[in-house]
């Protein structure tokens, strides 16, 4: 028979893995929801784009990395309230942060032309954006 400790401990092992499994297909579900928006911004009749999920990424929950036919690649992921959002780097201090909540097609190219940093960026410069 095990010792109360070793029993507590095993116990612990288990629901760490169950926890670790659970955060899985949470960040799976949430990067599967980021490509379906991706695809609504899309026209139907776009060819050749390759979704690659990133769940392992320590500051976003999930990150959506699309390439396209000539390699370019865009990251996408998800801000606090749950809006679909560019990945790119600050022009101010050149760290990766997220940009401004993307509903269309139009906004992506705004965003994708002038990258402008969310305002929940804490630049390193202390610029507010």
């Amino acid at each position: 028979m095990n010792t109360l400790r070793e029993y507590a401990f095993q116990a612990w092992v288990q629901e760490k893995d169950r926890r670790k499994q659970a955060e899985r297909k949470k960040r799976k579900r949430r990067a599967k929801k980021i490509e379906e928006d991706i695809e609504d911004l899309l026209p139907r009749d776009i060819e050749n784009l390759r979704f690659d999920r990133n769940l392992d990424d320590p500051r976003w929950e999930a990150i959506v990395t699309v390439t396209d036919a000539d390699e370019s690649r865009l990251l996408f992921t998800y801000d606090q309230e749950g809006d679909l959002v560019l990945i790119g780097e600050c022009p101010s201090c050149h760290e990766d942060t997220i940009s401004r909540a993307i509903g269309s097609a139009g906004d992506l190219g705004e965003v994708l032309e002038n990258f402008t940093p969310s305002g929940s960026h804490e630049c390193s410069d202390n610029k507010k954006f």
